[in-house]
């Protein structure tokens, strides 16, 4: 009997996880739009004091565009999502920082 609700267990977590699986599968759509949205969020309320704004959404909106078009390589998104991460690793962002991610951006767009 134990060895019975062991397999069971065991059979329902591995269920779950496929059900948790296909749920990210069907919506990583909408999942990559959340992160993209959180990202831009971030860069856009911690853009240095002197930074165009209107540039930065400009150039973020092109690369969320062009992500959600296919036209840009997972590498380049997953290189671009970790000079966010080094630059936002001090909790703030510097000139030089957003202006290497907005040329990343523009380099992947093209």
């Amino acid at each position: 009997m134990k060895g019975k609700g062991c397999l069971i267990a065991v059979l329902i977590v591995i269920l779950v996880l496929i059900i948790v699986a296909a749920v990210f599968y069907f919506n990583r759509g909408k999942i990559a739009d959340w992160f993209a949205d959180k990202m831009v969020d971030q860069i856009l309320a911690n853009l240095p004091v002197d930074y165009d704004e209107a540039m930065a959404r400009q150039t973020m909106d092109q690369f969320i565009a062009a992500i959600k078009e296919g036209r840009v390589e997972r590498e380049e998104v997953k290189e671009i999502l970790d000079l966010f991460q080094a630059a936002w690793a001090d909790k703030k962002l510097e000139t030089h920082e957003v202006d290497e991610l907005m040329e990343a951006m523009q380099e992947a767009v093209r």
